[in-house]
Formats: structure tokens, C-alpha cells, sequence
């Protein structure tokens, strides 16, 4: 499990289901919250906000289906779409020493 941090740069590894990001998108964590519902995890800020007021919307988990009330303008993501970019900066660079690849400049 990744430790995640206020400031990490992180990448998408998937597409999000409503196309909000797309895999490789990057991003800087804005914040870290446990998820509301039953599910375990942590939950990301990359910094986007919902248009409207958001005592006026509820939330339905896909994973364990439970429902409740947003109360904040931050749209919060779930750890399993990210992955630290600082990990996978290392390995890429592993991955070229091996087949000795020197980087472009």
C-alpha cells in the first residue's frame, strides 16, 4: 500500500468511468480523507470542485452501495485510480538502465 501525502505528485491508472481523467493523466494531491461509506481506502483531492451546491446532491457508492449526502465542493476520487508518479518514475528509469537506454535530453 502507498503511502499518500498533501503535495504528492500522482498519476491516473485508469480512466475515471465518466471520463473526468484518463490514464496517465498527472496530478498533485490537494487533500486525503477517509471515505465516507463502508468502503476502505483513502480518498484524493486532485483539485476539482463540484459546480453547484452540494447540499442539493447525495452520492452512491459503487462498491458497497451506500448512499449519502456531499458536503463539501470537493470532488473526491478513490486511491485506486492513482498511482504515486514518484514510484513510477523509478521504475521506468530501472527499466532503462536494464535494457540500457539512455534518455533523451
Amino acid at each position: 500500500m502507498s503511502n499518500w501525502y498533501i503535495g504528492q505528485r500522482i498519476v491516473a491508472i485508469r480512466d475515471h468511468s465518466q471520463r473526468v481523467f484518463k490514464r496517465g493523466d498527472e496530478f498533485t494531491i490537494k487533500g486525503l480523507q477517509s471515505p465516507e461509506c463502508k468502503c476502505k481506502g483513502v480518498e484524493i483531492d486532485i483539485g476539482h470542485k463540484h459546480n453547484d451546491s452540494p447540499d442539493r446532491y447525495v452520492y452512491r457508492c459503487g462498491d458497497c452501495d451506500q448512499v449519502f449526502p456531499i458536503t463539501s465542493f470537493v470532488h473526491w476520487y478513490s486511491s485506486i485510480c492513482f498511482a504515486p508518479l514518484d514510484e513510477m518514475e523509478a521504475a521506468i528509469s530501472e527499466l532503462m538502465e536494464s535494457v540500457n537506454v539512455v534518455p533523451a535530453s
